[in-house]
């Protein structure tokens, strides 16, 4: 880790919605007001030194594993058909999607949350029930 200090500054930002980000702001170059730095719903912008952002930015990245608890539900993609307010990642629509074998998944609480699953990731990772 290198010392930015003399180059950036680092924040701390909590939102309304409760959400908390860390960023680093070149000196140079920043420019504007806090919501075109940090976007709208500003609630607090706490200094913070750069290890603690580095900490922060290394939480957020973190993957680990989780099993589901619940059911999916899934249907077929038909080729062709209309895919509004269905969400398709920018990854699946590289690799061609949506194409035959691909599947449509919603919330079971909320019917107009969709979203694609790709076939590979569908045969990989999930079975139907009988």
């Amino acid at each position: 880790m290198s010392d930015l200090s003399y180059r950036f500054s680092f924040y701390l930002v909590t939102y309304e919605d409760g959400r908390v980000a860390a960023f680093k702001v070149d000196r140079l170059h920043a420019r504007g007001t806090y919501t075109s730095l940090f976007g709208k719903g500003v609630v607090t912008i706490d200094e913070i030194d750069q290890k603690e952002c580095e900490r922060r930015w290394k939480e957020m990245s973190e993957f680990k594993q989780y099993r589901r608890k619940s059911i999916s539900e899934m249907r077929p993609y038909v080729e062709g058909e209309v895919l509004e307010g269905v969400s398709i990642s920018e990854a699946d629509l590289k690799a061609g999607s949506p194409k035959v074998g691909d599947m449509i998944a919603r919330n079971p609480k909320n019917h107009e949350d969709q979203w694609l699953v790709a076939k590979a990731y569908f045969e990989d990772n999930l079975e139907p029930i009988e």
